[in-house]
């Protein structure tokens, strides 16, 4: 359902790309695609890859995020990307749409459910029953035993309420005091970038943290003096494609080394060493892919100081300068 979401929503100028370029436009919902689902569904969809109007559902939840009982409304009326977070029945976000979600789980060669350890560790230790977590948790006060796997809606839900009691006892590990005012006092300059595919941490949550730092300390207009934010269409954790689309080949922040690999915490380094050394702000990062046997094409976008957004205006679409920063 990750490509299909890519195929409904990465049209620029009419061409697809092959990756979402804004996921926070993106309600693509597969409980109304009948390309997806079964012909008991509804559907077309006649191979094994077809799904039932519960698992497309289920696909809606997954991308919606943690909620208190377990529901997800029409992405048509929420796909994910509000700010009004932690304080009703949505709790967190999930991860975009078009994203792969290989990174959180999958399988023991017994056909086990293996989850991302972290996530199943932690609900151990906020509710601080170690039997939670999976055997490989050991604790002084007891194992894993993969208690997990029964927990109910109403359960996560007070696992994420503890760990929010339990933070000065973890040593405040959400860092997410959007109170800078030390930084800024300091003279201190930040570029923070988050991939829009990032496959284990959403993008949401960034541009939740960001939007708060706004609010506590005077507007965007200050906060830019010294702190900056990019999100980078199509990008994983780290520099690669994170979509489930392995063709998809998106442009990436990056220097290309002798072995044609790019390097991309050089280009923002480098960028944000401009902006510390020389007092060039960055309002707009030009990135591009880098030329290999299986894409000679070389591709490339911007991405734009937050809240602006690269916008097609005119040209190829895959050349930088066919788009303009833009709110």
């Amino acid at each position: 359902m990750g490509n299909a979401a890519i195929n409904a929503c990465d049209l620029v100028n009419g061409q697809h790309i092959g990756y979402i370029p804004d996921p926070s436009e993106c309600r693509y919902d597969p409980t109304h695609d009948p390309s997806v689902l079964c012909a008991t569904s509804g559907g077309t969809n006649t191979t094994a890859n077809c799904v039932t109007s519960t698992q497309a559902q289920a696909m809606n939840k997954l991308w919606f995020g943690q909620t208190r009982d377990g529901t997800a409304p029409p992405p048509s009326v929420d796909n994910s990307w509000s700010l009004q977070i932690g304080r009703g029945n949505h709790l967190w976000y999930g991860l975009a749409r078009g994203s792969s979600f290989a990174g959180l789980g999958g399988s023991t060669a017994a056909g086990v459910p293996a989850p991302f350890t972290i996530a199943t560790d932690l609900v151990a230790l906020e509710l601080q029953n170690p039997t939670l977590a999976t055997p490989s948790f050991i604790n002084a006060t007891g194992n894993g035993a993969n208690g997990w796997m029964n927990l109910s809606y109403a359960q996560l839900a007070n696992a994420y309420d503890q760990g929010l009691i339990l933070q000065p006892s973890f040593a405040f590990i959400n860092t997410d005091d959007p109170n800078l005012r030390p930084f800024r006092r300091s003279g201190g300059k930040m570029i923070m970038y988050h991939g829009l595919a990032d496959v284990l941490i959403m993008p949401q949550g960034s541009v939740n943290y960001y939007e708060r730092v706004i609010r506590e300390l005077d507007g965007l207009r200050e906060v830019q003096k010294f702190y900056r934010f990019f999100l980078i269409p199509g990008m994983t954790h780290g520099i690669g494609n994170g979509t489930t689309n392995p063709n998809a080949n998106p442009p990436l922040p990056g220097i290309a080394g002798g072995d044609g690999v790019a390097d991309g915490t050089s280009q923002l380094y480098d960028v944000l060493t401009a902006w510390v050394e020389q007092g060039i702000a960055p309002s707009r990062i030009d990135i591009s892919t880098v030329a290999t046997p299986a894409f000679p094409v070389v591709k490339s976008r911007p991405i734009c100081a937050y809240p602006k957004k690269g916008t097609y205006v005119g040209g190829d679409i895959n050349v930088a300068s066919s788009y303009v920063c833009a709110r």
